[in-house]
């Protein structure tokens, strides 16, 4: 009864795997428009205003992250040991 049961159960598995492809009219259109890849390289030059929206943003990012009491180091008089 068991091995009826896997039967039934391991075919229907295989039939649901491979009964369709519900994506493939989609991936026919999207062969049949073609595609044109264009890749141009942009160059910009940092100005100062951006040196210091980096830099202010840097310094808020180590604020927010590293000033937390929990991660700094307390002094050894501070370490208790219990």
């Amino acid at each position: 009864m068991k091995l009826k049961y896997n039967l039934i159960a391991w075919s229907l598995l295989g039939f649901f795997a491979a009964a369709c492809d519900p994506m493939d009219d989609i991936y026919n259109e999207i062969d049949a428009e073609g595609t044109t890849n264009t890749q141009t390289m942009a160059e910009y030059v940092l100005t100062d205003a951006d040196y210091e929206t980096i830099s202010s943003a840097a310094a808020m990012l180590w604020l927010t992250e590293y000033t937390d009491s929990s991660c700094q180091a307390r002094p050894v008089s501070q370490n208790q040991i219990r």
